[in-house]
């Protein structure tokens, strides 16, 4: 089964939050890879980023399927694997007042609809979700993916 199945139901094996560190000093335009699907596919339910900086930070959202390259790290990446650039705000998640970012609440219209009414993306067995810095970091940025697999 994958993503494009027409069978009605399907069950969810098992669930993952894999948490990845894009360090403070991390060069400008380093692709990181945040989500790898598994063998049949992977549904994510968010994204979640915490932006130690007090600046915002620009990331570039792209989602790469199974075999292809999500570019080179140190050159800006304007294929057709890049869905959207995303605005984490300073301090998110980091400060008390300011809340993590969630991709869901930044990008709501990248989810489908479950039929709980949840958000959920779907990706095929072996797509790669990966983010982009536009420019050097002087904080961290951490990201964790919601995610489950079949």
């Amino acid at each position: 089964m994958n993503a494009n199945s027409n069978q009605l139901s399907f069950l969810v094996k098992a669930g993952a939050y894999p948490c990845t560190k894009i360090p403070s000093g991390t060069i400008v335009n380093t692709i990181t890879t945040l989500f790898t699907g598994p063998a049949n596919a992977g549904l994510i339910t968010d994204v979640l980023f915490r932006n130690n900086a007090q600046v915002i930070v620009n990331l570039n959202l792209l989602i790469v399927p199974s075999g292809q390259t999500g570019g080179s790290a140190g050159t800006p990446y304007a294929g057709p694997y890049l869905i959207t650039t995303l605005q984490i705000p300073a301090g998110a998640g980091s400060n008390g007042s300011t809340p993590l970012a969630s991709l869901a609440g930044m990008v709501p219209q990248l989810f489908d609809l479950d039929l709980a009414g949840n958000r959920v993306f779907l990706t095929e067995a072996g797509d790669t979700l990966f983010v982009q810095n536009t420019s050097a970091l002087a904080s961290d940025i951490n990201v964790m993916v919601k995610a489950r697999t079949f």
